[in-house]
């Protein structure tokens, strides 16, 4: 268990042009136009935490001031979208730049644990101070239901991996979930034989982008993999605690993520992966690693 110990020296833990010089310095040149710049568009419906979506807007023409636009959204389809219950928009007015041209429309959606048709919404330019609206002033927006395809999704993402990392001798490691109608189905998956057999069964959290087809794994930080084991008189008896690293700091909360590819076949996580040693008891950091993995990927065998 001692030959991949490392010191390191880490630190602890419109409908017509309008503008005048009362517009606020908006655009008052002719021949300006907004649009949509595209006519649709799809998401997951589930929310992540910190994820917006952007309807994007652009502007045509010689523009020598901003452009300022204003959208209403309604729902529409087989399946209407309801505002502030299925999706949240964040301004229904935005100013658009001279000089960036594009501008965007945020929302986000809500989610739900319910089996649901795919719901849509549609967003209107209803207005542009220093533009006229050109002929798409329209975008639909379908918020793609998770709920009934993550089953098999969850299903595809388990089984037995080779694992890479950079300067690393590959191992073998397993995804596995949980039997549906356990505590956790189908979001719970276990990392199991991760690179020493002794290590604890890493418990991630799997999610499913219905829009894209492609599954993500939340691998936690700050979570006990291995020990208590004794590593000697320079060290003692330790935990292997999982961690990443940011600008030579240890950090030990959070998660790397993992996006699959569409056949649930490959992914690799977007931080360094660190076995950091923490004395056991105390938990103090003792300033070595058991293992270092940078650009750690698994691929399904």
């Amino acid at each position: 268990k001692f030959n991949k110990i490392y010191a390191i020296a880490l630190a602890a833990l419109t409908l017509t042009a309008c503008s005048d010089d009362d517009d606020n310095g908006l655009n008052s040149t002719s021949g300006v136009t907004v649009q949509m710049q595209q006519s649709t568009m799809s998401v997951s419906e589930d929310m992540q935490q910190g994820v917006y979506y952007k309807v994007p807007i652009v502007v045509t023409g010689e523009a020598n001031g901003p452009v300022e636009v204003t959208v209403e959204v309604q729902g529409t389809g087989t399946a209407p979208a309801t505002e502030d219950e299925h999706y949240v928009i964040t301004d229904k007015t935005i100013t658009i730049d001279a000089d960036t041209q594009i501008g965007y429309v945020e929302f986000y959606p809500k989610g739900d644990d319910v089996a649901n048709d795919d719901r849509q919404f549609i967003v209107t330019i209803t207005g542009a101070k220093g533009a006229t609206v050109g002929t798409e002033s329209t975008c639909i927006v379908t918020l793609v239901d998770n709920e009934s395809l993550l089953p098999k999704a969850y299903e595809k993402i388990q089984g037995t991996y080779v694992v890479t990392a950079d300067g690393e001798d590959p191992f073998v490691a397993n995804v596995v979930g949980v039997a549906e109608g356990e505590d956790g189905y189908p979001t719970k998956l276990f990392i199991t034989n991760f690179y020493d057999p002794d290590f604890v069964d890493i418990e991630c959290t799997f999610s499913f982008d219905a829009a894209t087809g492609k599954g993500a794994i939340a691998m936690p930080f700050g979570v006990v993999i291995g020990g208590p084991w004794n590593f000697g008189s320079k060290y003692g008896v330790c935990d292997v605690v999982m961690c990443s690293v940011n600008n030579g700091a240890v950090v030990t909360s959070g998660s790397a993520i993992a996006t699959t590819d569409t056949e649930f076949t490959t992914f690799t996580f977007d931080k360094s992966l660190i076995g950091v040693l923490y004395t056991n008891p105390g938990g103090a950091f003792t300033g070595a690693t058991y293992f270092w993995f940078d650009n750690c990927k698994f691929t399904k065998q």
